[in-house]
């Protein structure tokens, strides 16, 4: 009989966990359900919000051709999900993703044709333009508030690779150094803008300084990251405006 109460014991004890454990489950279950279900309804209402935005900023810019309403619609392409995948881009507003490398290339492959429209194919950094900004989170022996300024000396096209347009530039940089006297240091930098991603890559043949820049809000602004070049490490930022 003590045989059988211990084996009653251990069943009842192994009933009692099992139990517990589904209790404990369901529980967890139901606060999983619970948050999911919120997220899904958050997730929805910003969805919903982005639309109406996105709405309102294609509106306004149809009654407004300011710069204003042009950097605001592009920030606002940048919040919208890619959902392409690596080496893709989206078509504009469409879910269409295409090769980075077909943009401007002469043929279209988005069915909206935004690969090769002028929205796209005529935004770049042009020769002779000239641009100034100061330094900002400033390493690598960069001086912080360093006056910084980018000459754009040649765009070089390729009839047979139009997704990149080659470029070269001037880059000037001028600080006072810990006497209080004024130092410059100018580089020669080389490399190109990348339409589909509205991005310019440049640097010295030295490989010391490599600039990083995004070109995607406004044609007359872009914010660029300073490289080292040899083991890319970040070494501050530059907001460069377009000078007249």
């Amino acid at each position: 009989t003590r045989l059988h109460m211990m084996r009653a014991i251990t069943t009842l004890t192994f009933i009692g966990l099992v139990l517990g454990v589904v209790v404990l489950g369901e529980m967890s279950y139901g606060l999983a359900s619970s948050k999911l279900a919120s997220n899904s309804i958050r997730l929805r209402t910003l969805a919903e919000g982005l639309v109406n935005l996105r709405s309102k900023v294609d509106d306004a810019r149809d009654d407004d051709s300011s710069d204003a309403f042009e950097e605001l619609h592009n920030r606002l392409a940048l919040l919208e999900k890619n959902n392409c995948h690596s080496g893709a881009l989206r078509c504009g507003q469409s879910q269409q993703c295409v090769s980075d490398l077909a943009f401007c290339d002469g043929v279209s492959d988005c069915y909206n044709r935004f690969d090769e429209s002028k929205e796209v194919c005529q935004k770049v950094p042009k020769s002779g333009t000239f641009w100034a900004g100061k330094v900002y989170r400033a390493g690598c022996g960069f001086t912080e508030q360093s006056s910084a300024r980018l000459f754009i000396t040649g765009n070089h096209y390729n009839p047979f690779f139009g997704a990149r347009v080659g470029m070269s530039a001037q880059f000037t940089l001028e600080f006072d150094n810990a006497e209080g006297t004024p130092m410059k240091n100018e580089f020669n930098l080389f490399g190109n803008y990348d339409y589909g991603r509205k991005e310019v890559d440049l640097d010295d043949s030295a490989h010391i300084v490599e600039l990083k820049c995004d070109f995607n809000m406004s044609n007359k602004w872009m914010h660029c990251n300073i490289l080292e070049s040899a083991a890319q490490l970040n070494c501050g930022h530059i907001h460069l405006v377009k000078q007249p």
